[in-house]
């Protein structure tokens, strides 16, 4: 009888480790990566591009099924580009046909501080 309930609480000790080990360490998010297709940090004008937004785990991999939920502040040149929200994670960069350069933030409740970028559009040659 004793035997039988040290290994039922083994058990259970077992699994909450198990349970605890892959909540923390695999479903948790330590880092927000962006992945985007910007050649660099030059723009063509009248063009589509896309920002995607995803978590990272201790192990480095992808969780792309994750909603991070981004959210986009436009500091600067918001008249050049109009930013649309596809998915909870992607976002569409449309460009107009001026030239010059915008600056936005992009922020989520797994960024420690949000995360600034600085683009130049220019015409197309």
């Amino acid at each position: 009888m004793f035997k039988k309930i040290v290994i039922i609480i083994s058990g259970i000790i077992g699994l909450a480790v198990v349970i605890f080990f892959v909540w923390h360490f695999l479903l948790s998010i330590y880092e927000v990566k962006f992945y985007h297709n910007f050649p660099d940090k030059n723009l063509e004008a009248n063009s589509k591009y896309y920002l995607l937004c995803s978590g990272i785990n201790s192990f480095g991999w992808r969780l792309n099924w994750r909603d991070i939920n981004p959210s986009i502040n436009i500091l600067e040149g918001d008249s050049l580009v109009e930013i649309k929200k596809v998915s909870n994670n992607k976002y569409e960069f449309l460009t107009g046909e001026g030239e010059g350069s915008f600056t936005f933030e992009i922020s989520s409740a797994f960024s420690l501080n949000p995360t600034r970028f600085t683009l130049h559009i220019i015409q197309k040659q």
